[in-house]
């Protein structure tokens, strides 16, 4: 029996015998007591009720109003990203789907953007590497998929080194930064840029010059389409 099909006939019960119904929109869900806090187990639950290896929690954060967003993985790596509601039944997924992609010190975040959800999934690199990246996803008609960005994938630098060498031993060294927020328009990218121009091996003289650039960036969204008003820091180092 499918998920979907046995979330209805379990409404069916429900409206039945009185008690509290499935909200008409959830595709599957797990119970969990009224008072309680979701905890790590009752996501793996959730997340397991659809795909059943897949209840390894990775991240999972408030949007409001009593809405959620979690990243679940499986053993091989791959991930699940689901929408749910806090109901007094339990936890009631509204929208999932997929992620493929490094869950290094991962993060998870929901932005309200009208009536639409923007998800925004973080992972390092490697367990190595400071580097960040974000990946951009939206729920939408019970499901979530990934924004495009000015025609190609919504996965954003977070955070980055770079050193460039210059003339005479030195170089340009340069770290990159990115958050986010969101307002009525889209979501807002505020960057920062640090570049210092060091010597390299000779650690003991001092940069020759250093330099803070900001710039913030309005992503438009439309529908499942993402529009910068203009070029990253990042591209332009």
């Amino acid at each position: 029996m499918s998920v979907l099909r046995s979330s209805a006939l379990l409404g069916v019960v429900l409206a039945g015998c009185g008690a509290p119904q499935l909200l008409p929109t959830t595709l599957f869900h797990a119970p969990l007591a009224r008072d309680a806090e979701p905890q790590a187990g009752d996501w793996a639950r959730l997340t397991s009720s659809a795909l059943a290896a897949c209840d390894q929690v990775a991240a999972s954060a408030a949007v409001g109003g009593g809405e959620w967003i979690v990243w679940a993985t499986d053993a091989e790596h791959r991930g699940t990203l689901v929408l749910a509601r806090r109901t007094a039944i339990g936890l009631e997924a509204q929208s999932f789907g997929s992620h493929v992609g490094p869950y290094v010190r991962p993060t998870i975040r929901g932005f309200v953007i009208g009536a639409m959800r923007v998800v925004v999934v973080e992972s390092s690199s490697a367990a190595s590497s400071t580097d960040r990246d974000a990946w951009l996803y939206v729920a939408q008609a019970g499901e979530i998929v990934p924004l495009a960005l000015d025609g190609g994938e919504a996965r954003l630098v977070v955070r980055a080194e770079r050193r460039d060498a210059l003339e005479s031993g030195w170089s340009r060294a340069s770290t990159f930064t990115a958050t986010f927020e969101a307002d009525a328009r889209g979501i807002i990218v505020h960057e920062h840029q640090s570049v210092r121009e060091v010597a390299e091996g000779r650690p003991e003289l001092s940069a020759r010059s250093t330099y803070e650039v900001e710039r913030a960036r309005t992503l438009s969204l439309r529908e499942a389409t993402l529009t910068s008003d203009r070029g990253s820091l990042f591209d332009e180092d």
